[in-house]
């Protein structure tokens, strides 16, 4: 799976993109993209006077709608490289958790409150919120966290069913009170940002801005790195949708800084919005940082994104520096994908594309 990203120069709100582009979590089947018509129940049930889309009105999202640059890949290989992904997004699912670092340039913002539940119960997080459990009851406000944890539980029970919006409310009133009574649980206030964040009647990036705010604030209080980068993260991209780009660049760099291997499209939203700002320089440096350490899709994932339209020529130069260096992997990559190609064609075919790899994040 590779999907286009969210560009400030669509010419799309932002809200109108997340009321397009739901993934639910359907529990043994993994992720699975939310069709039209359940786009039109959901958005229905969380916002009054919703008008819903029709087809034509649906961004296209998904790599084999695009032709890519064919500097990266020809249209010949296109269909392999499509079973590819399909097939690489299965396999980041097998084991039922998704994290940040496995989801590499799969990442999309509308699938991080699942990621963000996946990686409390077993990743990064579970100490640290282990830690603000016994605090609250040394506080004697046990209570409070027995609250929150039945958010974090109603939560994951709306992300199965985003139509259920009385459970939304409920949740978000629920963590409400539970700050009211001990504010500094760092996690209840991440999560209101992303209650803050779904495009319901809620919807709010200023209150969410304000929420991540605050759980950066307290996981430093607790020594949790990996939250604070969370934060910087979410913070970063709100400012960014602000257009305030020199604030998205310095939270998001203060994100890299606490978690440097963790979240790798840390590294790609650098590029791309140094690639707003139209530094040329700085965006393809930190898009080749995303390509060389993590995924190569990143390279496809910056030709389908709008930003990079700002450092098109720029970008164009770079594919064509990936083209040098990968073309003696090109015959090796299109036996392992089941492309036969003659030796005499395969001089050609190395001249105009690359072969895209799986990512080297194990």
């Amino acid at each position: 799976m590779l999907l286009k990203p969210f560009s400030v120069n669509s010419g799309q709100t932002y809200k109108e993109f997340l009321l397009q582009n739901y993934f639910c979590r359907i529990p043994d089947k993994g992720l699975k993209k939310i069709n039209l018509k359940g786009i039109n129940k959901i958005g229905s049930a969380n916002n009054e006077g919703f008008h819903e889309f029709a087809e034509a009105d649906i961004l296209q999202r998904s790599v084999e709608d695009y032709d890519l640059n064919t500097v990266l890949v020809a249209s010949e290989e296109k269909p392999a490289l499509t079973d590819l992904m399909k097939a690489r997004f299965v396999n980041m699912q097998q084991n039922g958790k998704l994290s940040f670092s496995n989801t590499g340039s799969a990442f999309s913002i509308e699938l991080l409150d699942i990621i963000f539940l996946d990686e409390l119960k077993s990743g990064e997080l579970i100490k640290s919120l282990e830690i603000i459990k016994d605090s609250m009851i040394f506080a004697e406000k046990g209570n409070i966290f027995e609250s929150f944890a039945k958010c974090l539980e109603s939560y994951e029970k709306y992300l199965e069913n985003p139509s259920d919006h009385k459970l939304f409310s409920d949740t978000k009133e629920e963590l409400e009170s539970g700050l009211e009574t001990y504010e500094a649980n760092p996690f209840a206030h991440f999560l209101l940002g992303l209650i803050y964040h779904r495009p319901t009647s809620f919807f709010d990036p200023e209150k969410s801005v304000e929420a991540f705010l605050k759980s950066k604030k307290f996981s430093e209080e607790i020594e949790d790195h990996y939250l604070k980068a969370l934060s910087d993260f979410m913070i970063s991209w709100l400012f960014y949708l602000k257009r305030d780009f020199d604030a998205a660049v310095d939270y998001l760099q203060k994100s890299a800084d606490e978690e440097f291997l963790g979240i790798p499209e840390t590294y790609y939203n650098l590029s791309k919005f140094y690639a707003a700002k139209n530094d040329a320089d700085k965006a393809v440096a930190y898009l080749d940082e995303a390509v060389a350490r993590f995924d190569f899709f990143y390279a496809l994932k910056a030709d389908l994104d709008d930003d990079f339209k700002e450092i098109k020529s720029e970008l164009q130069t770079y594919f064509e520096k990936l083209r040098k260096e990968e073309r003696e992997k090109v015959s090796a990559m299109l036996s392992e994908l089941g492309v036969s190609v003659k030796a005499h064609e395969m001089e050609s075919k190395a001249e105009n594309s690359i072969p895209v790899p799986e990512s080297t994040d194990d």
